[in-house]
């Protein structure tokens, strides 16, 4: 399974999971803006895998070592809110707004992780071949390539953490005396190899 897989990982290089409860986010997120999607909308996008793992797991933060290595599972609120700053394939930001603004949108994408928030990359579940959500990579607010199901992301996911952190170990093992706070050389090393 996936999921097995990411943890494993997560020990072997010393990460963690980080559990973010749905009521830590802040109040002013409680209320849904004209812009953004209800919650039901965000929870009926999402793939049945996908619901099966969040009630198994909760929604986490990957954290590792390494700084481009950490991701977040977002819990419905924070996902609704991340959304209305997505972006459509193929569309001006301005025709998307407008048609959220009038409640015209039907939210075709909707984030569901993230390892940038500010300029809103990650993934999201959008349309897939037979109308069934799947994963989209998501790049500066747009999605830009279909990846697969959740569990196809997932182990993608797991092969790439444990390729970079593998990276970031030997990095740390040539360099006996860096500490964890000394991540010039890590740095290097994981800019190298291509983020995922």
């Amino acid at each position: 399974m996936s999921w097995s897989r990411l943890t494993s990982v997560l020990e072997k290089y010393d990460g963690a999971l980080i559990p973010i409860a749905e009521d830590a986010i802040h109040p002013a997120y409680v209320d849904p803006l004209p812009t953004e999607p209800r919650l039901d909308i965000v929870l009926e996008r999402r793939p049945d895998a996908y619901a099966r793992f969040v009630a198994a797991n909760g929604y986490s933060i990957v954290s590792t070592r390494g700084r481009n290595t950490s991701f977040a599972f977002l819990p419905p609120k924070l996902a609704a809110r991340v959304t209305r700053a997505m972006g459509e394939p193929g569309r001006s930001w301005e025709d998307v707004t407008e048609e959220r603004a009038a409640g015209r949108s039907q939210f075709a994408w909707v984030m569901f992780a993230a390892y940038d928030l500010s300029d809103v990359n990650g993934w999201a579940f959008g349309p897939g071949p037979d109308a069934t959500p799947v994963v989209w990579s998501v790049e500066d607010s747009v999605p830009c390539e279909m990846i697969g199901t959740f569990d196809e992301w997932l182990a993608i996911q797991a092969d790439e953490l444990e390729r970079q952190l593998m990276a970031v170990q030997k990095v740390l093992e040539q360099n006996e005396s860096a500490s964890d706070d000394d991540w010039t050389e890590v740095d290097d090393a994981v800019t190298a190899i291509e983020h995922f």
